[in-house]
């Protein structure tokens, strides 16, 4: 009967369109080789005898997975090597995949065209989003304008009315661009979006959180371009401003915590103490927020603090470090407090659980101090680690947090008392490290030589801590030519001569050319602790 041939029919579009699906879905994993998976796909297509929009949509979002996938892969350095010819196109890189998913979709629109009637394929908005999509995970420079194009062919095209997931990728391909206009048009895209889902009364069109972030980061991601102080202020100043703008918008949506961390992030870049003030301004407000609305999702996270501390730590101001203590503080206490709630926490980066990112940035903060105190402040969060690290390994200090917890020591200016003390601090973190089962590399000794002799006075004592220090680094063998001049300018030049007689040539010079091999037999260069 009739009736049963369509049926097979169905059953038929129904399985091609589920397998390029499931090709499509696979085009998301990085592990795959997806230009060959979006080439099956296209296979698939290809030999269909009835198809309709939901198989072309199914292997465009294919081609512009794969766009993603290959951009990943190839900031990650995994790219298979195998190059794909379909119908005599090469695939090798994002921009050849959305080049293709381009040229698919515009195929599909001359065969509409010609024969409207009959067609079965109608290219609708989802096929156009694809599209932009595909293009603005390229971060090709003329992603935006590609993207931009295709956004007017709509705009023209009767059949089709742009939504939000248009104007969302369209702002995706700005975001990712180097392009100095690129805020101005993501802010023109914005207001558009918010008069457009206006005049339809719809939801249609609202923009939502992702989307302000992406204009946010947009807006913080100029920063870095910007050589004076002024212009990136000033850029961190409109990122506020389209925050505040944010927050006075009518309807439900408003700013989340991510939107706050963005804007105190774009102020930390900054590097002044002003900037610094801003940021505690904006935590303030945001602690105000979760207090109103009494919502969880509105606390301040493990975030959104270390950007709080990376604004100090930029600053230059006297105060710092004793304000990167407080916070870390403030956190570790709210945190505590976290953990007696009975709720679960189901991701703990929404807590205010330092993590190691937190824990870097303190020490980069109190390292550039002009702070009395930091090295006190390097050893007690080095304890303070130590304390996380029993119930989460992830936490124990690094070599590299040892390491530069001595810098901080090295660089502490001030009393002699103060200095005396930062000497000691330094011999108590070695012998932390030696304790915990880490070996000292040629870095932990480099700064306590360093240290040695930038906080002791000449003398008997100074020779014999500097002796000392090379001594270990001998007997590790993680002996540097730095280590050896270090050494050289730190002692006597008798003690010198006596230590480093390898080195003594004939007149009497020396010539660090030449460590002995048993010195310098386990010093790793390129090591970043």
């Amino acid at each position: 009967s009739m009736h049963h041939g369509h049926n097979m029919v169905a059953k038929s579009i129904f399985e091609t369109n589920k397998a390029i699906d499931k090709l499509a879905e696979d085009c998301s994993d990085i592990n795959n080789n997806v230009v060959l998976l979006a080439s099956k796909a296209e296979d698939i297509f290809q030999r269909a005898e009835i198809k309709d929009t939901v198989s072309l949509n199914s292997l465009l979002k294919a081609w512009s997975r794969a766009c993603d996938t290959l951009n990943q892969q190839r900031r990650l350095k995994n790219r298979h090597t195998t190059k794909i010819v379909i119908t005599s196109v090469e695939i090798y890189t994002p921009r050849d995949a959305a080049e293709h998913c381009t040229r698919k979709l515009m195929e599909a629109e001359r065969v509409f065209q010609q024969d409207p009637e009959n067609a079965t394929i109608i290219p609708d908005e989802i096929s156009y989003n694809a599209v932009i999509e595909a293009w603005a995970k390229t971060a090709e420079s003329d992603a935006t304008s590609v993207a931009e194009r295709l956004l007017k062919k709509m705009i023209e095209n009767d059949r089709l009315r742009p939504n939000i997931f248009t104007y969302n990728a369209v702002l995706d391909a700005w975001a990712h661009s180097s392009d100095p206009n690129a805020v101005e048009r993501m802010r023109k895209i914005w207001d558009h979006m918010e008069k457009f889902s206006d005049s339809l009364g719809t939801q249609e069109a609202k923009p939502y959180s992702r989307t302000a972030n992406m204009v946010l980061q947009g807006i913080a991601k100029t920063i870095e371009t910007l050589p004076s102080t002024e212009e990136k202020m000033e850029c961190a100043q409109e990122a506020r401003s389209f925050l505040e703008h944010l927050k006075a918008s009518p309807g439900d949506f408003k700013p989340s915590v991510m939107s706050y961390t963005i804007v105190m992030d774009a102020f930390s870049k900054v590097g002044t103490l002003e900037a610094a003030m801003e940021v505690e301004e904006l935590m303030a407000d945001l602690k105000q927020l979760a207090e109103t609305s009494k919502k969880m999702t509105m606390e301040p996270t493990v975030r959104t603090y270390t950007v709080m501390i990376s604004a100090w730590g930029r600053s230059n101001a006297p105060q710092a470090g004793t304000r990167a203590m407080e916070i870390l503080e403030e956190m570790q206490e709210k945190y505590e407090r976290r953990l007696d709630n009975p709720l679960p926490i189901i991701n703990v980066d929404d807590t205010t659980k330092p993590n190691m990112r937190t824990f870097n940035s303190l020490f980069l903060c109190f390292n550039r101090s002009q702070d009395p105190n930091k090295a006190r402040y390097a050893l007690k969060t080095l304890m303070k680690m130590r304390d996380f690290a029993k119930s989460d390994f992830k936490l124990a200090p690094t070599l590299h947090s040892y390491n530069i917890a001595i810098d901080c020591c090295t660089r502490t200016t001030g009393e002699m008392s103060v200095q005396m003390d930062a000497i000691k601090i330094a011999f108590a973190i070695l012998k932390t490290i030696e304790q915990s089962g880490i070996k000292p590399n040629h870095r932990t000794y480099s700064n306590l030589m360093n240290c040695c002799s930038n906080l002791l006075l000449r003398g008997e004592e100074r020779n014999k801590i500097a002796t000392t220090i090379l001594e270990k680094s001998i007997a590790a063998g993680q002996v540097t030519v730095e280590i050896v001049i270090s050494y050289r300018k730190t002692v006597d030049d008798a003690v010198a001569r006596k230590l480093l007689e390898p080195f003594i040539q004939a007149n009497g010079n020396y010539n660090y050319e030449q460590i002995p091999e048993s010195w310098s037999k386990n010093v790793i260069i390129h090591s970043k602790a």
